[in-house]
This record gives C-alpha cells, structure tokens and sequence, in this order.
C-alpha cells in the first residue's frame, strides 16, 4: 500500500480539501502567468533555455528549505553546472558571434502596451 488509510479519512473534510484545491489553482495560476509573460517579453527558446535547468534547482531547494532534506555533492556539482550553462547562456558564451538582425529582434520582444 503507498498511502495510509487514515489520509483518506482527512481528505473528507471540506477545509482540507479547500486548501488543496486553492493552493493547486494559485500554483498553476501563478507559474503559467509567470510562463506566458516570459515568453512574452523573451523568445520561447530563450525562455526555454533559462526556466528548464531552473526546475530541479528549485525543487532541491524547496526540498532542502522545507523538508529538510541535505543536497549530496553529486547534486550540489549539478546545481553547480546548471548555474553554470545559465549564467554562460545570459552572459553571452561566445561574444564575437554575430547575430542577424532578425535573430536580434526575435530574442527579446518589447511589451506592445
């Protein structure tokens, strides 16, 4: 069995179940808000690019803030190469490359408002 059975029993009450239904809704409210506004103000590849090693770093964070959980080195070597691959992405790997305009004006879009 992967659940005690007196979780079903907490789950019968309608507080209960009312906290888990507002804190999923402002979840998924909140990120896909987040998402579309990136995507709106940077090109979905970018956007692409910085949120994606951005997971597991906030989840290994969230995981070692909250529940107390302790980041191994082998973790702690990956956070440190996620940071890595964003910070050269950000900064500019290879300043002497040459973007055409077009490419310019597709990496970051400017609010129409």
């Amino acid at each position: 069995m992967t659940f005690r059975s007196s979780s079903l029993v907490q789950l019968s009450d309608p507080k209960a179940l009312g906290v888990i239904a507002a804190t999923g809704f402002f979840v998924y409210f909140l990120s896909a808000l987040s998402w579309y506004g990136a995507i709106y103000r940077l090109s979905l590849a970018w956007t692409t690019a910085l949120v994606v090693p951005g997971i597991p770093l906030l989840s290994i964070l969230f995981a070692v803030l909250f529940l107390g959980e302790r980041a191994t080195i082998r973790e702690a070597l990956g956070m440190l190469i996620a940071v890595s691959g964003v910070l050269a992405l950000v900064l500019g790997a290879d300043p002497h490359r040459k973007l055409p305009d077009s490419e310019i004006i597709e990496a970051v879009h400017e609010p129409l408002i």
